[in-house]
């Protein structure tokens, strides 16, 4: 009995030995490893970034993650996004491509970032009393842009002298669409009125007037002329725009030659008695010349004498005046021992008043007409 309870003890310290660690570490405790904690997720949440950045000119997008609680959908409203920004119900993704001045400020030339706040609101589409909101900004870096001039129809900028001359002109800034602008010019033609004015409804836009005179292409001045008798003039257009920005552009005004008759200041008609004395004045509007003042032709009676009074010199005899500082002539002219026959009749002396023609030479000329009428006990009065 005792041999059998032994064995019996035996066979179970076996069974009990087996379910024990047979080399247990001497001075150390076995513990067992915790599970892994649940991540509880919360029935409402907004996963975006706090700060998202944006560079001008260049398209960037945000993933944002919404939950609602189980069988909802969510419904995702975003307030505050600047103009382009687009939010994607499909893919949820937020994407904006930034213009060029969304990085400036037109009141502060020196700001080049710019941030832009916009609220998140989430709900559910079964509960529309519970929402949660979150905040977050934009941030757009600036990419400097140049200044571009535009210049209307540039390929046509000829004028003649005497006519107005409009150039549109219009200035443009990605980085400040509305401005301010300055247009200048420089090398201007000597002597002439360019106005450079911005219009009053539209910042961007200029107008170049120019009304070049008679005098601005001179036939002498044969360095400055084609073989078109047309003179260019190389003007440098210069816009300025905030933070220092600034364009130059040329632009050719062509100024056609227009020759211009004489001017003439003389009577039309007068009366006198035997001896005939009056002034007759001529300019050159093309301000090249001093005018050169003949009769056609000589009358047959009585003698008659034309006298320059600027140089006293007889201008009767010359093709050409001597060239001065003034471009007009003063002729004295005088006939004397007219016939006593000639009392109650009239003569028209012709003149012929001749400035530069387009050949450079003393041909072109108008004519005026003098009607001397002959009265006795006249003395030398216009009639």
């Amino acid at each position: 009995m005792k041999k059998k309870f032994v064995i019996h003890l035996a066979i179970c310290g076996l069974f009990i030995g087996c379910n024990q660690n047979p080399f247990p570490t001497v001075g150390m405790k076995l513990e067992k490893k915790p599970p892994e904690p649940r991540v509880v997720v919360p029935p409402y949440s907004i996963d975006v970034p706090e700060i998202m950045e944006f560079t001008e000119g260049t398209i960037a997008e945000y993933k944002i993650v919404t939950n609602v609680p189980q069988g909802t959908k969510p419904m995702l409203s975003i307030f505050g996004l600047p103009d382009g920004a687009v939010f994607s119900e499909t893919d949820t993704k937020l994407s904006w491509t930034p213009p060029y001045d969304a990085a400036n400020d037109a009141k502060n030339p020196s700001i080049i970032m710019r941030h832009y706040p916009i609220r998140l609101v989430l709900q559910a589409d079964a509960d529309h009393l519970t929402l949660i909101e979150r905040s977050a900004f934009f941030i757009v870096k600036d990419v400097p842009q140049p200044i571009e001039i535009n210049i209307q129809d540039n390929n046509n900028n000829e004028v003649d002298e005497g006519d107005e001359f409009i150039k549109d002109i219009y200035v443009s800034s990605r980085d400040f669409p509305d401005g301010p602008f300055q247009l200048l010019a420089s090398d201007l033609p000597i002597g002439a009125i360019i106005e450079i004015e911005a219009d009053e409804d539209d910042k961007k836009h200029f107008v170049i007037r120019y009304t070049p005179d008679f005098y601005t292409v001179n036939l002498g001045d044969d360095n400055n002329l084609n073989r078109w008798y047309t003179k260019t003039f190389d003007v440098t257009i210069t816009a300025t725009a905030p933070r220092a920005l600034q364009k130059d552009t040329k632009i050719e005004i062509n100024v056609n030659d227009k020759r211009q008759y004489a001017r003439i200041s003389a009577p039309s008609s007068l009366s006198q008695g035997l001896d005939v004395s009056f002034v007759i004045m001529a300019e050159d509007p093309n301000g090249e010349v001093r005018p050169r003042i003949s009769l056609e032709q000589d009358p047959s009676f009585g003698k008659i004498e034309l006298t320059d009074l600027t140089y006293q010199d007889d201008i009767a005899t010359k093709r050409q005046t001597p060239e001065g500082d003034n471009l007009f002539t003063v002729a004295h002219v005088r006939w004397t021992d007219i016939p006593a026959d000639q009392i109650g009749k009239y003569y028209d002396l012709k003149f012929e008043i001749c400035v530069k023609s387009s050949r450079y030479s003393m041909y072109h000329c108008n004519n005026h007409t003098v009607r001397v009428n002959f009265e006795i006990n006249r003395t030398n009065r216009p009639g």
